[in-house]
């Protein structure tokens, strides 16, 4: 699948400094790489309408860098919400929202997963990244969000030397209308707390809801890729994910794929 086109999205960006309202540059962007400067005194995001409920069962990856982090610097290099603003904006106001978290404590670099459920705040357990450039799987089937964090592109595609697997059970099984690549948490603090990331080669997929009609078919040996409605998903994707073993025409009515969430209408391909 392509990277979203970051040209695409909306920013925004307000700061606050001694009390002196400015529009900072804190977003630079092409249409792959988003370069984001978060900080405590202003409330800077990039988000895109996806429209109601689009985003409910996903599988998306994302290629992300922390450059530098001043202490209690926040930033969060992708997100979910129905609403509009910055997490922490979003959270004061009692929103909803799920998110990776990368924050910079006592001069510890490190990455979490984050949930606003009616802006009470859950975190998974945190994973130190070491300012090292990391390639995420993100995953929510239900109330389970994970994400995956792999050193290379190549481990990620083969889904091997994987060097962190997030976990978080969120608090309700969300449907969501805006994503985000980028949001500061605003605490109107006079302090900078400045951090600095690159966020790249943003791929979103989409797994159908229930209401579609079921393929009730058989996987076949020599499976390219499976096509749903609003994703396709590549071999090595469903093999290293889904579909152990693909080539044992495994069913899609099966309890493996029922609990992962692909018996939906589409069609396979073969070599």
């Amino acid at each position: 699948m392509a990277s979203e086109d970051f040209t695409t999205f909306t920013d925004f960006g307000r700061w606050i400094q001694w009390g002196i309202e400015s529009t900072p540059e804190n977003v630079s962007r092409t249409s792959t790489v988003v370069t984001f400067y978060g900080c405590n005194n202003g409330s800077t995001f990039l988000y895109k309408d996806y429209g109601v409920d689009y985003y409910q069962d996903f599988i998306h990856s994302l290629d992300v860098v922390q450059n530098s982090g001043e202490n209690e610097s926040i930033v969060f290099p992708w997100m979910l919400s129905n609403d509009i603003g910055d997490a922490k904006t979003l959270r004061d106001s009692s929103k909803d929202w799920i998110a990776i978290k990368f924050e910079t404590v006592s001069g510890t670099h490190r990455m979490c997963l984050e949930e606003s459920n009616a802006g009470s705040i859950y975190d998974s357990t945190p994973f130190i990244h070491g300012l090292t450039k990391r390639y995420l799987t993100i995953t929510k089937s239900g109330v389970d969000f994970q994400v995956d964090v792999f050193n290379s592109s190549d481990d990620r595609e083969a889904n091997t030397n994987v060097q962190a697997t997030l976990n978080l059970t969120l608090h309700s099984d969300y449907s969501f209308r805006y994503i985000y690549s980028g949001s500061s948490w605003f605490t109107d603090k006079n302090d900078n707390c400045m951090i600095k990331m690159a966020i790249e080669n943003l791929v979103v997929g989409i797994l159908p809801p229930d209401s579609i009609t079921k393929y009730d078919g058989m996987i076949p040996s020599g499976l390219v890729s499976l096509s749903l409605p609003k994703v396709n998903f590549p071999a090595s994707i469903l093999t290293s994910y889904w579909v152990p073993p693909v080539n044992a025409g495994l069913r899609t009515n099966s309890p493996e794929l029922k609990s992962l969430a692909l018996i939906y209408a589409g069609t396979v391909s073969t070599k």
